[in-house]
């Protein structure tokens, strides 16, 4: 199975904002865009 396979599904915002908790480093010119569920 590929990331797009595992990752393509209704939890999709969730598993970024865990990824965003847990590796802030790799998020921060996200950090300045609310999350599209938010929007």
């Amino acid at each position: 199975a590929t990331p797009y396979d595992l990752f393509d599904c209704e939890f999709a915002p969730y598993f970024m904002e865990g990824i965003r908790l847990r590796y802030p480093e790799y998020c921060r010119e996200l950090e300045s865009q609310p999350p599209k569920w938010e929007r």
